[in-house]
């Protein structure tokens, strides 16, 4: 078996297409949370939120509930910090993300952890 020749070449992509990705995103999470419970209103509060791919878009993904139990689905353009597109939710659609959300985080780390 042939062990894996380790290089160091000048430009690593991993870093270059961080940077990349980080010179466009105007807006933070924090910053799309908060333009996401101000266009639900109803005393929204977050309930997740998270960035990732939207077909081939980068977006912001802000899971929000309200007091009366609805739920609500805000994707947010890091970009611009306008919002995308808006849907209320059953809490069964809301557990069903949320379970989504968590295998792939844990797909994510497994891979990572792999890596090393």
């Amino acid at each position: 078996m042939h062990e894996k020749m380790l290089i160091n070449g000048t430009i690593n992509l991993e870093q270059t297409i961080f940077e990349a990705i980080g010179s466009k995103i105007n807006t933070t999470l924090t910053q799309a949370i908060t333009t996401a419970e101000q266009t639900i209103g109803n005393n929204s509060f977050a309930l997740a939120a998270f960035d990732g791919p939207h077909g081939a878009y980068l977006v912001y993904t802000i899971i929000l509930g309200t007091p009366g139990m609805e739920f609500h689905n805000v994707i947010v353009d890091p970009g611009t910090g306008q919002v995308l597109t808006s849907e209320e939710i059953s809490g069964k659609e809301w557990m069903k993300m949320q379970q989504m959300h968590q295998i792939m985080l844990v797909v994510v780390l497994t891979v990572l952890v792999e890596a090393e």
